[in-house]
């Protein structure tokens, strides 16, 4: 509190310190004037200098002579990265390991007797391998591996990640087509509700899935480096940027078309099921009449 009037005094005299730059005196004494009065003024500057570091303390400035926001920004940025992000990751990784191992547990005692449970056995094992690239990522954000360990995340654990997250997509929408054709469509065809049909169709699915995926492992074979190592598509060649970007386009229409089959199916098994519950209320409503008119048969 006691050096601010200081600091504005030092300001005060900077300001008023003779300025002969550029002049030529008649006599040498002048120069000698002019060399002075530069020593006052950087005598002036330094001190304002040392008034300011210790007002503000060591490695700081004044406020208005830089800016700390971006600074402040990165920080803690940083920090939601390396410490935030790992913890939700573990807790995810725990609970999604406990949650998928007992249902592993539960469904491979159970025999494959329906399509619906070989569907729900498919979208176990999905998610969990996807559950199994977790600790590579805790890994990678809490910064304990090396500087080239984001090159597996890249090549192996990311592309492992998203090809199984779209398996189960598409397993829940076979799932939700299985029942509206249970439900709906009970006397169709024979061969689509048989459940060799439905393991030739999961297998189908990975298959597809291993297609679309193994060239973005087998594509991303750059040498990495320092300078490339933060961004995954600098280590992917021309041609593995151009399939990335393809099955982005086709994993996009993939999810939109679920999402249309799932909405459209249950609205359907909701409709028929409403509409099976009214026609169910309105027999027995005139069952109840024709017995209440003819009390013989009561």
């Amino acid at each position: 509190m006691v050096t601010v009037p200081e600091q504005e005094h030092c300001v005060e005299n900077t300001l008023s310190t003779p300025t002969s730059f550029g002049k030529t005196g008649a006599t040498g004494q002048e120069g000698r004037n002019d060399g002075g009065s530069r020593q006052i003024r950087t005598g002036h500057r330094l001190n304002c200098k040392t008034i300011d570091h210790e007002l503000h303390g060591p490695g700081s400035h004044a406020p208005g002579n830089s800016s700390e926001g971006p600074g402040r920004n990165a920080t803690a940025n940083n920090e939601f990265d390396t410490i935030v992000l790992p913890v939700l990751y573990l807790v995810l990784f725990v609970a999604s390991l406990l949650l998928n191992g007992l249902a592993v547990w539960i469904f491979f005692h159970i025999r494959n007797k329906t399509s619906f449970i070989f569907y729900l056995k498919n979208i176990v094992v999905a998610d969990l391998i996807m559950t199994l690239t977790f600790p590579f990522r805790i890994v990678h954000d809490a910064g304990f591996g090396p500087w080239y360990f984001k090159f597996i995340l890249c090549r192996y654990t990311s592309v492992l990640f998203y090809a199984n997250m779209y398996t189960s997509i598409v397993f829940l929408g076979l799932i939700s087509i299985d029942r509206y054709l249970k439900v709906v469509k009970p006397f169709g065809d024979s061969r689509m509700y048989s459940l060799t049909f439905t393991k030739v169709l999961s297998v189908c699915v990975w298959v597809i899935t291993a297609v679309l995926s193994l060239p973005n492992i087998i594509l991303t074979n750059s040498q990495p480096t320092k300078e490339n190592i933060h961004d995954c598509m600098k280590l992917k060649s021309p041609l593995g940027v151009k399939w990335h970007k393809a099955v982005v386009y086709v994993n996009s229409c993939l999810f939109v078309a679920v999402l249309v089959i799932l909405i459209g199916c249950y609205i359907a098994i909701s409709r028929y099921i409403r509409h099976f519950q009214e026609g169910y209320s309105r027999n027995q409503i005139s069952e109840l009449g024709a017995k209440a008119s003819d009390p013989c048969k009561v």
